[in-house]
Order: structure tokens, then C-alpha cells, then sequence
């Protein structure tokens, strides 16, 4: 039998994304047994500092953790990302203690095909546990946002070669246009801007570009109380199928990547369906919802 309730502590990897998707499994007992939550960061050191500040911000705005609970960020020993490399790095941060390692929920073994765990985690799911949609994170009314509008993620923190292309944007002016409604372009990081054929894009008077101007929080609350969302993988997009109609959503990733493969690990709301995943971004594939209520 999987005993769920021996593990006080969880390690995650790399992104801020493992982490929503892997605490959306725990019931709230669960979470509150945790005694820490363990980031294991690469050398990116901006990058390390959004990781563990966001999920630092995440547990003190929920309501779902021990108030006690310790967050502790540490490297990986080696640069490629595989799960070897992460076990070797749990083993040595405990120094090889067993019993702090086996009480120590690893993000990897939900789909690391060398053992049955995910499965049963996932059939065991308490979906309306998910840490961020349980209340209001911060106020978004200083963005003066229509009541009306869709979320747009248009490309990532870590990789530039994965992003929306101009075929893509294209389509995304086309369901803009179509329904009448605004796209938020949410993100951090600003390279993206300094295409040229995005800078047309953005002249377009469909969008509304809120690249660098939010939080991560703040970003959060926007794509809950948006009406859809477009975009690539991102941690961002895993929020959208927390509180979102699947038909509003549409996510571009290819067969290959992990948020196809993993998408009933990655959106466990709509576990075992992957009608939301597309190769590109298509005008026909999103349905517009009215506002919808959110939980809290």
C-alpha cells in the first residue's frame, strides 16, 4: 500500500511549474505534515531567485501550509538535468540519511517510469485542493483590465527557442478580433520584445502588454479571472487548467516535450485528455467563456 502520509518533506526541480503541478496531488493534510519543501536550482542565479522567491510567496499567501514550514533552495551537483543527478543531490543534502530521504517526496517520481507511484497519486487526486485558487492572492485593479480578456504566455524564462511564433500571433489578433475581447500578454523577461516582427504584432490595438509591469502573483490572479488563455508550457499554463474551462484554453507544445507527455501529471485537472495541446495555435480551437466565478 502507497503511504501517502510518511512524507514530510517534497523536492522539486528547476521551475516554479513542478512545483503548482506537484502540490495540486496533496490533500490539505498532507501539505500541513510538510515540514519543508526543497528547490533544487541549477547556476542561472536570476532564475534561482524567481524559483524560490515565488514559491516562498506561494506558501505564505495560502492558506493550505504549516505556518512553520521551511523552504530551502540547493543546487544540483550537476548541470544536466536528469533524475540520477537529483537523487545523488537529495542523498548528499541529507548526507545519505535514509530516513529524512525516504520521508522526502521527490517531483520526479509522479512520472519517472521506474515506479508506480504517479499512478497511484494520480488516482488518488484531490483537485479541489489546488494552493493558488483557493483565494484572492493581491489586488489586480491597478491594471485597470477590462472585464472581458483573454491571457496570453507567449514565451519562457528559461528557453528562447521556445516561444509563439508569428504564424501563431497571427491567429491569436484573428480570435482577439473575432470575439471582440483583449489579450493580457503576461511575462517577465523581455528578450522576446526585441523581434522585430513582434513589435508589429504589438501594435496591433487587440493587446494589452504587461511584459515586466506584473508580479508572479499578480500574474497568477490575472489568469484566473480572464475568460481564456493561449500560450506555450509554462507554470503560468498549469494555472489556466486549475481555473479554467478546458475549452478556453489552448497550449502549443509538441509531441515531444514534456507538457504532452506529462499533461495529466502537468494539468491533473484534465487528466487523460489532451484536447488543449496543440502544435500550433489555431482559431478554431478556443471557445470563448463568459466570466466565470472563482472559489473564493
Amino acid at each position: 500500500m502507497f503511504d501517502r502520509e510518511k512524507y514530510e518533506r517534497i523536492a522539486i526541480a528547476y521551475a516554479i511549474g513542478d512545483f503548482i503541478a506537484c502540490e495540486s496531488f496533496l490533500t490539505r493534510k498532507e501539505k500541513l505534515n510538510l515540514k519543508e519543501i526543497i528547490c533544487i536550482i541549477k547556476d542561472d542565479l536570476t532564475l534561482n531567485k524567481f524559483i524560490y522567491g515565488n514559491v516562498v510567496n506561494i506558501i505564505k499567501n495560502s492558506n493550505c501550509y504549516n505556518k512553520n514550514i521551511k523552504i530551502t533552495s540547493i543546487h544540483c551537483l550537476k548541470s544536466e538535468k536528469t533524475f540520477d543527478n537529483l537523487d545523488i543531490t537529495i542523498s548528499e543534502y541529507f548526507k545519505k540519511d535514509q530516513q529524512k530521504i525516504k520521508t522526502t517526496l521527490l517531483q520526479w517520481q509522479f512520472f519517472n517510469n521506474r515506479n508506480q507511484e504517479y499512478k497511484k497519486i494520480v488516482s488518488e487526486e484531490n483537485i479541489g485542493n489546488f494552493c493558488l485558487m483557493q483565494k484572492k492572492l493581491c489586488d489586480i485593479n491597478n491594471f485597470k483590465l477590462p472585464n472581458n480578456y483573454i491571457s496570453i504566455l507567449g514565451w519562457t524564462a528559461e528557453t528562447k527557442d521556445k516561444g509563439l511564433e508569428l504564424c501563431d500571433w497571427n491567429e491569436i489578433v484573428k480570435i482577439l478580433k473575432t470575439n471582440k475581447i483583449k489579450g493580457v500578454i503576461l511575462n517577465n523577461k523581455q528578450w522576446y520584445l526585441d523581434k522585430p516582427w513582434f513589435k508589429n504584432i504589438l501594435k496591433k490595438d487587440c493587446f494589452i502588454n504587461l511584459v515586466g509591469k506584473t508580479n508572479y502573483l499578480e500574474a497568477v490572479e490575472i489568469v484566473k479571472k480572464s475568460n481564456g488563455f493561449i500560450g506555450i508550457d509554462g507554470s503560468l499554463s498549469i494555472i489556466a487548467t486549475q481555473s479554467l474551462p478546458r475549452k478556453s484554453i489552448i497550449i502549443k507544445a509538441h509531441e515531444l516535450t514534456g507538457a504532452y507527455r506529462l499533461s495529466d501529471y502537468l494539468y491533473s485537472r484534465f487528466k487523460f485528455t489532451k484536447n488543449f495541446i496543440f502544435n500550433k495555435i489555431n482559431t478554431d480551437e478556443i471557445k470563448i467563456t463568459s466570466h466565470h466565478k472563482t472559489l473564493y
